[in-house]
C-alpha cells in the first residue's frame, strides 16, 4: 500500500488520508526516536473531517535504555580432554525488567558444545521465559569439551526482545544487548 500525503508542520505532522468510505479503517505506523533514554514521550494524534468531526487520543510510551551487564568467569587453562566452564552472569542494571534474554555462544574450533550445531553456536535462555527483573543477575553457566590444543575462542551475545508499544497486534523486536569475548583460554596437553 502507498502511504498517505504527508506533510511537517512544526511539532506536527500531517497525513491527508482522503475520502474514507463509512466504518473504512485506514492504519499506519510511525518510528520516533526519542534524543533521551529513561523518559516519557507522549504521542498524540487527532483526526478531522471536512464537516467538522474531529477526534483526538494520546499515547504515552517509557523510553528506556537496557543496561545488561556481563560477568563472564572461567579458567585460563584447561587440559585436552577435559570440561570447560563458562559462569556467565548476566544482570539487569536498568529500570524495567527485560523481556526474551537470550545468550548465544559461538566457539571456535576445538571446541565442542553437546547442543551445538554446524555453525559451531549455541543459544540458551535465561530462566523464567527469558525475563529479568531489575537489579536481578542471572547466572548461566556453560560447558564445552575442549578437545584440541591451542587457544580457541568463545563469544558471547545477549540479545533481549523488546515489545513495540502497539496493543493489537502485540509485535516484538530483538535488539543485541550486550557482546563480550572472554577468551582465549589455553588447551593443554594432558600429562
Amino acid at each position: 500500500a502507498t502511504p498517505p500525503a504527508m506533510s511537517i508542520v512544526e511539532p506536527n505532522i500531517r497525513w491527508n488520508l482522503g475520502d474514507l468510505a463509512a466504518s473504512e479503517v485506514v492504519q499506519f505506523e510511525v518510528e520516533l526516536r526519542a534524543p533521551n533514554s529513561n523518559v516519557t514521550v507522549r504521542v498524540c494524534a487527532e483526526a478531522r473531517s471536512d464537516e467538522g468531526l474531529v477526534a483526538t487520543d494520546c499515547y504515552d510510551t517509557e523510553v528506556f535504555t537496557s543496561n545488561i551487564q556481563l560477568d563472564v568467569q572461567h579458567e585460563p587453562s584447561v587440559i585436552q580432554g577435559k570440561i570447560v566452564e563458562l559462569t556467565i552472569n548476566v544482570t539487569n542494571s536498568g529500570p524495567v525488567a527485560l523481556m526474551g534474554v537470550t545468550l548465544t555462544a559461538s566457539y571456535d574450533k576445538g571446541l565442542h558444545h553437546k547442543f551445538g550445531n554446524a555453525k559451531r553456536s549455541v543459544q540458551k535462555s535465561t530462566p523464567n521465559g527469558g525475563r529479568i527483573e531489575p537489579g536481578q543477575t542471572v547466572i548461566l553457566p556453560i560447558r564445552f569439551d575442549a578437545n584440541v590444543l591451542g587457544r580457541p575462542s568463545v563469544t558471547i551475545q545477549v540479545h533481549q526482545q523488546t515489545r513495540i508499544p502497539n496493543p493489537k497486534p502485540t509485535r516484538w523486536r530483538t535488539f543485541p544487548a550486550a557482546v563480550v569475548r572472554p577468551w582465549p583460554c589455553a588447551i593443554l596437553p594432558s600429562p
